[in-house]
Parts: structure tokens; sequence; C-alpha cells
């Protein structure tokens, strides 16, 4: 009687061990949980900066930046395997790999497609719809299509591609100039103010600001909107408050402390640049800008 019981225990428990060995050959099998990966938001602007700007030499000016918004604010680097970013002509960006993890910041559920441009034309980039897919590592996908509309427009209207004054090929009227970059920059420190003088020809410029940095290069902050977001009317620092200049005259800035976004000392500044935008088209709502342009540093003596 002892012996079938032990004889009745072991089939149990070769039963047993069956049915375990199978349930994890099924889930080895399985497919892995599906990944919620579409797109909530997205952001964007473009940009027409100076090749002097950069540490070393690099000769594109004409640039697109788009923060990709997930839905899933759980997401991780290594749930993305692809994100794909395709221009109106074509163009692709493909984003994988050690890519995702150095742009996609987990704390936002942000990708970051930073200053996409065109090797082959790096002074023009095509406006319009952009299309980004983003791919997860379970196969799921998320799509959106991101609209780069013309300088001082909300919309693209008739236009195809926007350029930069670099540009020197043919320029069609489908191709709209970007918000042109600042030029006759000076700079000065009187111990109280950071005196910047510059000049632009460019009717499309509404607003602007002044990076600072100090003599290592290190970025310290950025000086407040030349305009009040809501009101437009013109800071008091740029040109006592008179307006700003875009028909070539120069502009005239005395920049206090209570003038920059961050606490700063005006001895520190030991350069700067100054930053242009379009937003006419979003006068009265805010501070809001779809380009820039990003002048060549300047030395404050």
């Amino acid at each position: 009687m002892v012996k079938d019981l032990i004889m009745e225990l072991k089939m149990k428990l070769k039963t047993l061990l069956g049915v375990l060995i199978t349930a994890l050959a099924l889930l080895s099998c399985g497919k892995s949980p599906s990944i919620n990966i579409t797109i909530e938001d997205y952001g964007w602007y473009s940009e027409n900066i100076d090749s002097g700007y950069w540490s070393s030499p690099f000769t594109t000016t004409a640039y697109h930046t788009i923060n990709i918004i997930f839905e899933n604010k759980n997401l991780t680097a290594g749930d993305i395997q692809k994100i794909e970013i395709t221009n109106p002509t074509g163009g692709i960006w493909d984003f994988e790999g050690s890519e995702i993890p150095d742009r996609f910041d987990e704390s936002s559920s942000t990708f970051h497609a930073s200053r996409l441009y065109h090797f082959d034309s790096p002074h023009l980039l095509a406006i319009g719809d952009w299309q980004v897919v983003a791919t997860s590592s379970s196969g799921t996908v998320g799509n959106a299509t991101v609209n780069f509309p013309a300088p001082g427009s909300t919309t693209t209207g008739s236009k195809t591609h926007f350029y930069t004054e670099d540009y020197s090929s043919t320029i069609y009227s489908s191709y709209v100039q970007a918000p042109k970059r600042a030029s006759s920059i000076s700079a000065s420190d009187d111990g109280s103010s950071l005196g910047v003088s510059f000049s632009v020809t460019d009717s499309s410029i509404y607003n602007g600001y002044i990076w600072v940095y100090d003599s290592s290069g290190n970025y310290l902050t950025s000086c407040n909107y030349f305009r009040e977001g809501l009101s437009g009317s013109v800071a008091s620092f740029v040109n006592s408050g008179a307006g700003l200049n875009v028909d070539g005259t120069a502009n005239t800035l005395a920049i206090t402390v209570s003038d920059f976004v961050d606490p700063v000392t005006i001895s520190d500044i030991a350069e700067i640049v100054v930053v242009l935008t379009d937003g006419g088209q979003y006068a009265g709502q805010g501070n809001y800008w779809d380009y820039r342009s990003i002048s060549n540093q300047a030395i404050v003596p």
C-alpha cells in the first residue's frame, strides 16, 4: 500500500513537472507585451545658424527640430526600436540603436530630433508636412504629421523650402528666406549694464533675445525677450523702448541685471550671441515663434 502511494505521488509529480515545462515553453515562445508608443503631441522650430557659431567649423546653416512627445509616460529608451522622419521631398532621417537613449528624455517621454539638416543642401530645407513614424520594440507604431510653416506665417501656403542668406543657387518662387541673422554686432560692459548694438534688414523679424557666455564659453543665461508677450510692447532696454529696428538701422541695447532670465554678474559676461525670431503671426498670444536666427559670437571687451 505504501509502495502504491509512493508510485501515485511520483506520477503526480511527473504530471506537475510536465505542466510547468509546458507553461515555461509557452511563455518563452509568447510575444512580449504590446507597448503603447502613441505620439501625443509634438513641438517644432526652424533655425538659421551662423557657421561661426559652432566651436568647430561646420558650414550648415539651415535646420529643423522636432520634439516628439509620447502618450505613454512609462516609456523607456529600450522600448523604442526606431524613429523615422520623412520630409515632403522624400528625404529620410532614421534614429535607432544608441541614437535613441542619446535623444530620449524619459522624464518627459520626449524624443528630441534636434537640428535636422540636409547634407547636400546645407542652406536650404524643405518645409510643409514632415512625417514621423515611431516603432516600439514590440512592433507597435505611432504616427504624426508635423507641419513646418513659412517664416512669419502659420501656414506653408505655396512655399516648399526655406533658405538662409548663405544659399547661392537658384531661388524659385516657392522658396522663402528664413529670418536673417544680426550683423554689425558689438558689445560693451560699463559696469552696470551690458551694452549691445546690432542691425538687421528683415521685416519678418519680430522679436529676439541675447545669449551670454563666460570667458570659457559656458552659457550663463539669456536676457528677456525684446517684446512683452501679450502686449507686444518693446522692452525698455531695447532702444529705450522706442521699438525694434528691422530696416538696417542700428539697435542699441542697455541690459541691466534685472533684464536677464537668471541671476548673472555683468562682469562675468565675455561673449554674446544675438538671437532674432519671427513671431508676428502670434502677436498678442505670447512670446511664440517658429523661426530663429543665431549669430556668431561677439566678444565683450
